[in-house]
């Protein structure tokens, strides 16, 4: 028996081993440049390994290189030839990448007003947030996942509009859940039940996010950052790729931890039970890379998802007992129960992160609105009264939106004598255009306490409507000038 644990090694033992000799063997690397063709750059592993990898940032990592010398690529060869668009897949590309700056936009302003709202009378969101990037990463998450998004708006000036809506009861329920992911890791995070009293701080009915961009030229995709990311520095978005990996690392760690070796044991027993056990598991798990590409997503979220094959997990478990369980109080052959009870083969876990530069402030939440309000009765013809006040509220929410269309139609052209209301008449596309903007309109105030009537209030962005008037002013001089 004494025999049969000397000759295996964890895995964890083996990765320090392999680090010790990268690092007596750093000093001596050649650099060379590599032939056309070959691949060349050299990255380090999330274990602290060398990987290799083809020129994309995210490419899935291939084999350790054995030999001294490492070969590095001519930046010239680094970038392939960009293949000719079509003019249709151009137009298709920069409509695309204006809806993906537009939906980043319209997150960013969506947590700032999570931010922004009330826990206690002594604190914000954002407070409570401001020292537990990972609580925010987490809840970022969560409404990225729960929000509403309308569809992309194309305005006849060139350029895209996105809005969100997530309702306040769901953007309670995402904070609420993000906290319990995290409390395995963290001790000191807020009770639960005390979220409930952001319902008690403000009377809106959902929070939103409204972002427009104008259509440009998309360029080359390795000149420009992912669509959302046009503002972090790369060193950010670097930093923002490592804590989304270390933040998969640590949830495969929990799930790691609640895995069962027998009705009274868990896997966490044996790794409280000797500290070079819990050192080794974690080398172990940070050994693995990521599976596939880490995703920068338009909603300035880094996204990484790291796999650990369950049969590797119980080999390594078993190789950390023989190795340093002389009490014999965890015998191998038990961790093949984990084996026996999980329904997956692998374990898998995702990651996400928030670049710092992108954490919302206070002045984000400012918005140019056109606010309206209206009362309906309620009908005592529809039985359920739940019922007929939800009517009324729709009701109500049409008048706001034909008061609002009277509003814009109001508003004159600059440089003429006309008003919009005029001008739609012999131009289609700004009627198109105010169509779009009343669509966007938002149900924020409801009353529903009074048995005979519903108040409403609504409001609708319009910092956009002032660029669109602009642009029909120029286009009514344009043609006023050709006419002439």
């Amino acid at each position: 028996m004494a025999i049969g644990k000397r000759s295996l090694l964890p895995r964890s033992m083996l990765t320090m081993a392999l680090i010790v000799c990268l690092a007596i063997v750093g000093s001596g690397l050649a650099v060379k440049p590599c032939a056309a063709g070959q691949d060349s750059p050299v990255k380090a592993s999330a274990g602290g390994g060398a990987i290799r990898q083809d020129a994309a940032e995210d490419g899935p990592p291939a084999a350790v290189p054995s030999a001294k010398e490492v070969s590095v690529a001519p930046s010239a060869e680094l970038v392939a030839p960009a293949e000719t668009m079509s003019a249709e897949d151009e137009a298709r590309l920069q409509r695309q990448r204006a809806a993906e700056r537009a939906t980043a936009e319209a997150f960013g302003l969506l947590y700032a007003r999570m931010d922004s709202l009330q826990v206690s009378a002594e604190q914000s969101v954002g407070e409570l947030l401001a020292d537990r990037p990972q609580l925010r990463a987490m809840l970022y998450d969560q409404l990225r996942r729960r929000a509403r998004r309308s569809e992309a708006q194309f305005y006849s000036n060139g350029s895209v509009v996105v809005q969100i809506r997530l309702p306040m009861h769901e953007a309670v329920a995402s904070l609420e859940q993000a906290v319990e992911r995290l409390r395995p890791v963290q001790n000191d995070l807020p009770k639960v039940a005390d979220f409930q009293q952001i319902l008690v701080y403000t009377n809106r009915q959902a929070i939103w996010g409204y972002g427009r961009e104008p259509l440009v030229a998309h360029g080359s995709p390795i000149d420009n950052p992912p669509p959302g990311w046009e503002h972090i520095s790369v060193f950010n978005r670097l930093q923002s790729r490592r804590q989304a990996i270390d933040s998969a690392y640590s949830q495969l760690l929990v799930q790691m931890r609640t895995l069962r070796l027998s009705p009274s044991r868990r896997v966490s027993q044996f790794l409280d039970a000797d500290a070079r056990v819990a050192t080794g598991v974690r080398l172990f798990i940070n050994s693995y890379p990521t599976t596939g590409p880490v995703d920068y997503l338009p909603e300035r979220l880094c996204q990484a998802t790291v796999e650990i094959p369950v049969a590797h997990l119980v080999d390594e478990l078993k190789a950390l007992s023989v190795a340093y369980d002389l009490s014999d109080e965890y015998p191998a052959d038990r961790f093949i129960n984990i084996r026996a009870d999980l329904h997956e083969t692998v374990l898998r876990a995702t990651g996400v992160a928030v670049p710092t530069a992108a954490a919302p402030g206070a002045a984000a939440i400012d918005e140019k609105v056109m606010v309206a309000s209206a009362k309906v009765a309620v009908s005592d013809e529809v039985p359920d009264a739940d019922q007929a006040r939800l009517l009324a509220e729709q009701s109500a929410l049409s008048v706001i939106v034909e008061g609002l269309r009277n509003k814009i139609l109001e508003l004159p052209i600059p440089g003429s004598d006309m008003q919009l209301e005029d001008y739609i008449l012999k131009n289609s596309a700004a009627a198109d255009d105010v169509d779009k903007l009343l669509a966007n309109v938002r149900l924020t105030e409801s009353d529903r306490s009074a048995a005979e009537l519903v108040s409403v209030t609504g409001e609708i962005p319009i910092q956009h409507l002032d660029d669109l008037l602009e642009h029909y002013g120029r286009q009514n001089l344009a043609a006023r000038d050709d006419g002439q």
